[in-house]
Order: structure tokens, then C-alpha cells, then sequence
């Protein structure tokens, strides 16, 4: 069974994506800067790259120079889905056999957490701070699979369109007749 160029492709490009997220991680790591999210977020210039990149390809390659719209926000969406489950895959492994990492990335957390102190218990509530502080401590590596998902998920959907809307290009022939 032929796996059709619409998956096989962007699968392709997020795995690529999600090796170099993990790669600037463990290079945070070797710069002896604790990646928390906030440190992390530039990785997400590697999932615009190779969203565009992805586009461009399937449209020149694949498509015989035509790309829609809906087939540009699938490209995007199968590259942030898969590359965050392997970078949070490959970030679970990196933790799980590393214990001291680990302790410094949850002490970075909370140290995040009290440096923001003002501004969170101001918009969520002293009580909602606390739980969140005391939450730090349950956090399991395991956990960092999906939060990897989930942040960049939400944080995809504008570049999405953006870049599905440039790269667009439709054959409006096939609709006449």
C-alpha cells in the first residue's frame, strides 16, 4: 500500500522539524542554559522553516505548481503534530535518564513561576499561584510529551494559515464546466 504523498511528505518534514528542536534542547543544555518554555521558544522558527519549506515542495514537486489552501494547513498541521511528539518524545527520554537535568528543569519552573509572581497572582488569583507553585513538584517527564504537543500546537495556528495562504495557489480550470 502506497502512503499518499499528502502524508508521507509533511511526516517527512516533521520529523526533520522535531530532530532540530531536540537538537537546539540539548544544545541549550550544553550552553548550560535550562530550556524552560520560555527559553525554548525560538525552536519554533524550525517548524516555520520547514512548514514553508514543505509547502514549497509539495506545490513544485507534487502538485505541478498548484497548492490549497486546505492542503497547505494539513502540511502545516502534520509537521508541528509530528515534530512535537518527537522532540517531546526524545526531551522525555533525555529526562528520564538524566535525574539532575530533570531536578534543574523543574527548579528552573518554579524559579519562572516566582519571578512572575506579581503579574500571575494579579490575573489568576494568590490561591491559583500557589496551586500552580505546588504543581511544579508533580510534574513527571512523561507529562512533557503532550505539554510539548499542546504549546505547539496553539502557537501554529496563525504561521499555519499565513503560510498556506502564500503558498496557495489553485487551478480554477477544473472548476468550469
Amino acid at each position: 500500500m502506497k502512503i499518499p504523498d499528502l502524508l508521507r511528505v509533511p511526516v517527512v518534514f516533521g520529523l526533520a522539524a522535531g530532530g532540530l528542536c531536540f537538537a537546539f534542547f540539548v544544545a541549550l543544555y550544553l550552553l548550560g542554559i535550562v530550556p524552560v518554555e520560555t527559553k525554548r521558544f525560538l525552536d519554533f522558527g524550525f517548524y516555520i522553516i520547514m512548514m514553508a519549506g514543505c509547502c514549497w515542495y509539495y506545490r513544485k514537486k507534487i502538485g505541478n505548481g498548484y497548492l490549497h489552501l486546505w492542503q497547505g494547513i494539513s502540511i502545516g498541521y502534520l509537521i508541528v503534530i509530528v515534530g512535537s511528539l518527537l522532540t517531546g518524545f526524545l526531551v522525555y527520554v533525555f529526562y528520564s535518564f538524566n535525574d539532575a537535568a530533570f531536578a534543574l528543569y523543574l527548579d528552573a519552573t518554579r524559579d519562572l513561576l516566582l519571578s512572575q509572581k506579581t503579574e500571575y497572582a494579579k490575573r489568576l488569583g494568590e490561591a491559583e499561584f500557589q496551586r500552580d507553585v505546588l504543581s511544579v513538584a508533580t510534574i513527571k517527564p512523561s507529562g512533557l510529551i503532550f505539554n510539548e504537543l499542546k504549546n505547539k500546537f496553539f502557537l501554529a495556528i496563525i504561521p499555519i494559515l499565513v503560510i498556506s495562504l502564500l503558498f496557495r495557489k489553485q487551478d480554477y480550470g477544473v472548476f468550469k464546466q
